[in-house]
C-alpha cells in the first residue's frame, strides 16, 4: 500500500511539474510573440517613414528639374533671339572715374563709343 501511495504521490508531483513547465513554456512563447510584434511594428513604421521621405524627395527633384528645364529653355530662346537680331540687349554699367588700361592713361574714346553702340549702354 505504501508503494501505491508513493507511486501516486510521484505521479501527482510529476503531473504538477509537467503543468508548471507547460505554463512556463506558454508564458515564454507569449513574451517572444510580444517582442516579435513590437519589432515588426517598429519596422513597419520605419519603412512607412522611409517611403514618405523618398516620395517627398522625388517630388522635390521633379519640381527642381522641371524648373531647371524651363530656365534652360528660356535662356536658349533668348540667346537665339539675340543672335538673330530680333531684340537688342541693353547693359547698364558704371565705370570707375579712372577707367583706363591700368597704366593711368585714359581709355580710348573710340573704343568706348564702339562698346556703347554694341551694348547700348545707357
Amino acid at each position: 500500500m505504501r508503494a501505491v501511495a508513493e507511486a501516486a504521490a510521484c505521479g501527482w508531483q510529476a503531473n504538477r511539474y509537467d503543468k508548471t513547465i507547460a505554463q512556463i513554456q506558454r508564458d515564454h512563447a507569449h513574451e517572444r510573440q510580444v517582442a516579435v510584434d513590437t519589432v515588426v511594428t517598429a519596422l513597419q513604421a520605419a519603412n512607412a517613414r522611409h517611403r514618405q521621405l523618398t516620395d517627398q524627395l522625388a517630388a522635390l527633384d521633379r519640381t527642381h528639374f522641371s524648373e531647371m528645364q524651363r530656365a534652360t529653355a528660356e535662356n536658349t530662346r533668348l540667346q537665339h533671339v539675340l543672335a538673330a537680331g530680333d531684340v537688342r540687349m541693353s547693359v547698364r554699367a558704371r565705370c570707375l572715374p579712372a577707367a583706363g588700361l591700368g597704366d593711368g592713361a585714359p581709355a580710348d574714346v573710340s573704343y568706348l563709343e564702339r562698346m556703347r553702340r554694341i551694348l547700348s549702354i545707357s
